[in-house]
């Protein structure tokens, strides 16, 4: 169970800033003003006070303030004054005056007498320092209290502040740390990631450690088969721990969610916290790590000179130290691992036992890993699956229908050989494709019009998208006539493209993203950054060179991302190759921009190529197809 409630209470890692009213002590003189010029004063020498003028009318050094005006004295924060004493010329000691009250103003009023007029100050309570010839305010003794201050004890233990509450009201304002981050690598957060491949039973961690900025915590993980999981019931879940999870406690094929987050550092002892040293929890991952365990448990087929050898009591099996049952010939779901003895019994002779690897082996996903004895069913990567390394034999890689499957640096050359006709990518059926974060993936297709990635077939879709940043990138090109992606020797179902960066290369007659010699489905871009570069004839984005038979793709819709799209010759940038056909083709306000540049001959960069047919063009509400090019559509200009 996760104790700090990072996501909705902070947890007080400093001291308090206070700020409070006045707390009243023994009264003492805080200060004694004396004038030294006519100016305004706007501190005492301590601090403790504030002295203003108003219409002083002159000043001297042994009278101080003299004539008309008033003398006003505040206290500063911390301090209270509780009464001021206004005196005259020194000499006259006797002329004195107390105000206790405030507001602290002494009044100068000049009355007429004599050659010169009479000076006497009067408080604000009306009290009067009596007239004398000259006298004007020669000092103020200012009393009052100074506040205590509130002490404040802070546990580091507990993270606890307490006070014992003044006589005042008081405001309190907690100092939060900040939050304990995962480092970052460019545009690339190193948090945790799925590891694919690990069997059921092994040690062996399903997750690899998040790497967390230096000194600000420790990765915390929860992992779980429960799908309905959600981030708030695994908060208060038992179960976190700092060690990476693994297949260890999983005694079959099973999915695991992996949720994480950073435990953010405490203070450190014998020191007090700063934003350096102190840091709170981060939030739970929006989404858990999705991790498939492979089983464990495997089959052994006993082929023998006499069938049915050990069925007919001639030998005996053990897995372990238990005997096991053989029927037709098969031994079914023995443990990885185990040890199995074959035994002759009394009257029969074993020369010896030999073995092979019968079933289909289970790829992981490293295509480094493949040779060129590998059969298409072992090459298939099923749901989870990361794919990654470079491809050196000439093997059919496919993605089993309804998997999701992750790219991550991976690389195919296909080789232009009749021997290998097939794509570079193959899709059996639904297909999502995730670009990871921060890596470079290119795809070619083998024999001539192969593409680089093909989708399912027709109704079938395949979805392309990023990682969280958005930052993985797919070049996908063919080796000679065939679409970067799409349809080429089979009509493929639809193209859906999420996210990622990605650069589609058609070669002579095929479009970059669309169709080839064959039809492909609808093709719909929703964000990203996608570079779609049509061959000879071929569109950019659409269909490639043929004719209504073959040369088809269906809608096109654009609704976000940063487009580029450029036809070969006699293509437009987005619509129909040359001679090719497209369906309807929208573009809404909802994208970054998108531009279009057609090909030589080509009568538009968004519609119809030469002598091709394209259903209705619609851009931003606005019905017809686009001439001019390039042409740049961007909604936000």
């Amino acid at each position: 169970m996760i104790h700090n409630k990072f996501r909705y209470i902070l947890t007080l890692v400093a001291l308090f800033a206070i700020s409070t009213g006045a707390w009243a002590t023994d009264e003492v003189l805080l200060t004694t003003i004396t004038p030294t010029s006519l100016t305004t004063y706007s501190q005492s020498p301590d601090g403790s006070v504030t002295v203003t003028l108003d219409n002083i009318g002159s000043y001297n050094a042994d009278y101080g303030w003299l004539h008309s005006g008033s003398v006003t004295v505040e206290a500063s924060q911390g301090y209270t004054i509780t009464r001021c004493v206004f005196k005259q010329y020194p000499y006259n000691s006797d002329r004195v005056l107390v105000d206790n009250q405030a507001p602290f103003t002494a009044t100068i009023v000049s009355k007429p007498g004599g050659d010169l007029p009479y000076v006497s100050a009067v408080t604000s309570t009306g009290d009067v320092i009596g007239g004398g010839h000259m006298d004007g305010i020669s000092s103020i003794e200012v009393y009052g209290t100074a506040e205590s201050p509130l002490e404040v004890t802070w546990d580091k233990t507990t993270k606890q502040a307490t006070f014992a509450m003044p006589a005042y009201d008081v405001e309190i304002a907690p100092i939060y740390a900040p939050t304990a981050m995962f480092a970052t690598d460019g545009n690339l957060v190193l948090a945790p990631t799925a590891i694919e491949g690990v069997f059921a039973e092994s040690t062996d961690a399903i997750v690899t450690a998040g790497t967390v900025v230096e000194g600000q915590g420790t990765a915390m993980y929860f992992a779980t088969t429960d799908a309905k999981m959600t981030a708030e019931k695994a908060a208060t879940a038992d179960g976190w721990l700092s060690i990476l999870p693994t297949a260890a406690g999983y005694d079959d094929a099973t999915t695991v969610y992996v949720w994480y987050y950073i435990k953010g550092a405490d203070t450190p002892d014998g020191q007090d916290p700063t934003a350096e040293n102190t840091f709170n929890d981060s939030e739970i991952c929006a989404t858990p790590l999705t991790v498939t365990v492979l089983s464990n448990k495997f089959d052994i087929a006993f082929k023998a000179a006499n069938a049915n050898t050990i069925e007919a009591g001639k030998a005996t099996v053990k897995v372990g130290e238990t005997a096991a049952e053989v029927k037709e010939g098969k031994l079914t779901g023995v443990k990885m691992g185990s040890k199995v003895t074959i035994t002759a019994k009394e009257g029969y002779k074993f020369r010896k036992a030999e073995g092979k690897k019968t079933g289909p082996a289970i790829w992981d996903g490293d295509l480094a890993k493949l040779t060129n004895e590998s059969t298409e069913e072992f090459a298939t990567a099923t749901d989870g699956m990361t794919i990654t390394g470079t491809l050196t034999a000439n093997v059919k890689v496919s993605i089993a229908d309804g998997a999701t499957i992750t790219f991550d640096n991976a690389t195919i050359n296909g080789v232009n050989n009749e021997s290998y006709k097939w794509a570079g990518i193959t899709c059996l059926g639904d297909a999502t494709i995730i670009l990871k974060d921060g890596t470079t993936n290119k795809v070619k297709g083998f024999f001539k019009s192969y593409p680089g990635i093909q989708p399912g077939p027709s109704g079938k879709t395949l979805i392309i998208k990023g990682g969280t940043a958005g930052t993985g990138t797919l070049e996908a090109s063919s080796s000679q006539f065939g679409p970067g992606i799409g349809g080429e020797e089979a009509t493929c179902g639809n193209i859906e493209i999420q996210g990622g960066v990605i650069t589609a290369k058609g070669d002579n007659g095929a479009a970059g993203i669309g169709s080839g010699h064959y039809r492909c489905g609808n093709i719909t871009i929703s964000g990203g950054t996608v570079k779609a570069l049509g061959g000879l004839k071929g569109a950019g984005i659409g269909s490639g060179n043929g004719n209504a038979e073959t040369q088809i793709c269906g809608d096109i819709v654009i609704s976000g991302g940063t487009i580029e799209a450029t036809g070969g010759y006699g293509g437009a940038g987005i619509g129909s190759g040359y001679g090719g056909v497209c369906g309807t083709v929208t573009i809404t306000s909802g994208v970054t921009s998108v531009k279009a540049t057609k090909g030589d001959d080509a009568p538009n960069s968004i519609g119809r190529g030469n002598t091709g047919t394209c259903g209705t063009v619609t851009i931003g509400g606005v019905v017809g197809a686009i001439s001019e090019s390039p042409y740049t559509y961007q909604p936000g200009n």
